[in-house]
C-alpha cells in the first residue's frame, strides 16, 4: 500500500507533488488539475479512476516517474 487511506486525494499531496504533476502531467493547466482530483474523488473504484485518466490522458506515459507517483498517491482515495 502506497500510505494510509485518506478520503480526499487532496490531503495526500504535497505542495511539491502538486506543483510538479501541473507542470509535468497537466501541462500548466492548474484548473485542469483542480477538475480532475475533483472528478477522481467522485469515482468509487481504483478501477473507475484509472479508466478516466486512461481516457482524459491518453498522452501519459504509464510508465513514466510522474504518472507512476500520481497514480500511488491516488491509489490511496480507494479500496484496494
Amino acid at each position: 500500500m502506497p500510505g494510509p487511506k485518506v478520503s480526499d486525494i487532496r490531503s495526500a499531496i504535497t505542495l511539491n507533488d502538486k506543483l510538479f504533476f501541473i507542470k509535468e502531467l497537466f501541462n500548466d493547466d492548474e484548473e485542469q488539475y483542480r477538475l480532475s482530483i475533483e472528478r477522481l474523488n467522485e469515482m468509487y473504484t481504483l478501477d473507475e479512476a484509472v479508466d478516466y485518466i486512461r481516457g482524459a490522458f491518453p498522452e501519459w506515459e504509464e510508465d513514466s516517474n510522474g504518472v507512476y507517483r500520481f497514480l500511488m498517491i491516488m491509489r490511496r482515495r480507494y479500496d484496494v
